[in-house]
């Protein structure tokens, strides 16, 4: 899906709850704390931001 520069465009996409849970020291999958996923062209850091022009956009799912 193309969105033209300059406009933004509100979407969804499914993922499976498990695909965040990690296995602790008994062997158990979990879900540790929250998630943070990061849309950019890099690295969510300041070299990137220099180097690209662009910062990374930082979401927080929700449960």
């Amino acid at each position: 899906m193309a969105v033209p520069a300059g406009t933004c465009k509100k979407i969804t996409i499914p993922v499976n709850p498990e695909a965040f849970q990690v296995v602790n020291d008994n062997g158990e999958f979990i879900r540790e704390g929250k998630t943070i996923l990061y849309v950019a062209m890099g690295q969510p850091d300041e070299r990137t931001k220099e180097l690209t022009g662009h910062q990374a956009v930082k979401l927080e799912l929700n449960d």
